[in-house]
């Protein structure tokens, strides 16, 4: 496994547009264990094509977490309990499976070309969704929106009822190039954008003034192909009460914790196909399929800006670079000029703090194409 895993970080195939998240090959399987590392959260980035996410530099904070998945038990032979669902085990349309992580089960379902979540409790808190929460829609095509609502019931610290209802909007917004915490690289890489809604009421016990929370949960997930499960993944958690703080998290997967692979013959068979590829093995088919070489993946954030813009640029072939900002109607703001350069990757950084409030274009020029992007200036 090991051997396949450091031939795939040589590729220099980009994700193509046609890139899926499809069931059988990223569909959550029984007796699969998942090993994560929580790291530094930072921003994500921009949407669109030929992007570059350098987490090379991110340290670790917690380095090893586990994400188990088994079914659950079968009772009288004739139907399973998911929390609080009872689910008839003679429909062999639906998959049934319990995600395990932080002492805390998650009860989901793969069922009509969709993965969703019941609900999930632990040793204080549960929850039930109603109707589920979508988590993924099989296939997930590049720049494809999928949303849904959702409802749920709980009880916190097992006496505390609460009741919630939002909005999931979930899109392949991105594709690109990462570097891993680990340093390595993977040039195969899309990444899936969910924002969540949620208007929660915990009702007070005693009668009194309920607590009204309003918040957006936005989560990033990114996918190499080969791997059937993410390879990083970013949380925030937006308040929507201005006296309320955000929180923000990230974790890395590492690909050579992705043991379950050596019992994948699906997904194994695409890294060996991709080795191959690399390899210049004859009468292989590319399962990334066709798409033109592109010189330059780039990165910048945040977005919107209210000081320092930070620019990444990965160079595939030595090149010069132009990083140039607009106001929208054409006059040149700023540019920075650098000579030409190896390949590898860059950062920049440009001054925005003077800039007066509003919309703006950011173009980055290669000697082989230019790119442009809006920054907003908050």
């Amino acid at each position: 496994m090991k051997f396949r895993f450091t031939a795939i970080l040589l590729l220099a195939i980009p994700l193509t547009i046609t890139a899926q998240i499809v069931q059988r090959y990223n569909s959550p399987r029984s007796g699969d264990e998942i090993i994560k590392q929580q790291v530094e959260f930072k921003d994500p980035g921009r949407e669109g094509e030929n992007v570059i996410w350098d987490f090379g530099k991110l340290k670790s904070i917690n380095n090893r977490y586990s994400l188990t998945y088994s079914s659950p038990d079968l009772l009288d032979n004739s139907y399973y309990i998911l929390g609080r669902d009872t689910i008839q085990s003679n429909n062999d349309s639906v998959q049934s499976l319990i995600g395990t992580e932080h002492s805390t089960m998650y009860y989901l379902q793969v069922q009509n070309n969709s993965l969703s979540v019941l609900g999930h409790e632990n040793a204080t808190t549960s929850l039930k969704y109603t109707p589920s929460l979508l988590s993924m829609t099989y296939p997930t095509n590049y720049n494809e929106l999928h949303q849904k609502q959702y409802q749920s019931k709980g009880l916190y610290s097992c006496r505390i009822p609460f009741e919630s209802q939002g909005e999931i909007k979930q899109i392949a917004d991105a594709y690109g190039i990462m570097i891993l915490p680990s340093g390595d690289t993977l040039k195969n890489v899309m990444r899936v954008k969910t924002v969540q809604t949620i208007e929660e009421t915990i009702f007070d016990v005693n009668n009194n003034v309920n607590t009204i929370l309003n918040m957006n949960v936005e989560n990033y997930k990114w996918f190499s192909k080969g791997y059937r499960y993410p390879i990083f993944e970013t949380i925030k958690t937006i308040p929507q009460d201005s006296s309320a703080n955000e929180f923000s998290t990230a974790f890395f997967f590492p690909p050579q914790e992705h043991l379950y692979l050596d019992t994948d013959p699906d997904n194994l068979a695409v890294l060996d196909s991709l080795w191959n590829i690399d390899h210049n093995i004859p009468d292989v088919t590319d399962p990334t399929e066709e798409q033109p070489n592109a010189n330059l993946s780039y990165n910048f954030y945040p977005n919107p800006v209210e000081s320092i813009l930070t620019v990444e640029y990965y160079l595939e072939k030595p090149s010069s670079v132009t990083i140039s900002l607009y106001n929208l109607d054409g006059r040149l703001i700023k540019t920075v000029v650098k000579p030409i350069s190896s390949s590898g990757i860059y950062t920049e950084q440009i001054d925005c703090s003077s800039l007066a409030k509003g919309t703006y274009i950011i173009s980055i020029g290669t000697g082989y194409k230019v790119y442009s992007d809006k920054v907003v200036k908050k």
